[in-house]
């Protein structure tokens, strides 16, 4: 691992703890300045909606946030997503 890729990894691990993501349900590393992130993107608030749907919409805006902060990250020239729940389709995610 480079000295680019621990830089990465440090401000990816930032991004992660300022947006409250419980980082013992997603996994991340970088190779080569590629991010690598699996798992669940889950944060400690507490959901006052009960509608599943909701729910999945909102985790749906909080990866597409996620997403745009990793990649404003200097040197970083992919992310690549394996989540739980979701899948990325063109542009777009989707609950799988």
């Amino acid at each position: 691992m480079s000295l680019t890729d621990y830089r990465i990894n440090a401000q990816i691990r930032v991004i992660l703890v300022r947006r409250g993501i419980d980082l013992a349900k997603v996994e991340y590393g970088v190779t080569n300045s590629v991010v690598y992130l699996r798992g669940s993107i889950r944060t400690f608030t507490i959901r006052q909606s009960n509608d599943p749907s909701r729910d999945r919409l909102e985790e749906i805006e909080s990866i597409t946030r996620l997403e745009k902060a990793i990649r404003a990250i200097p040197g970083v020239k992919d992310v690549v997503f394996q989540m739980d729940h979701l899948v990325k389709v063109g542009w777009r995610w989707k609950p799988r």
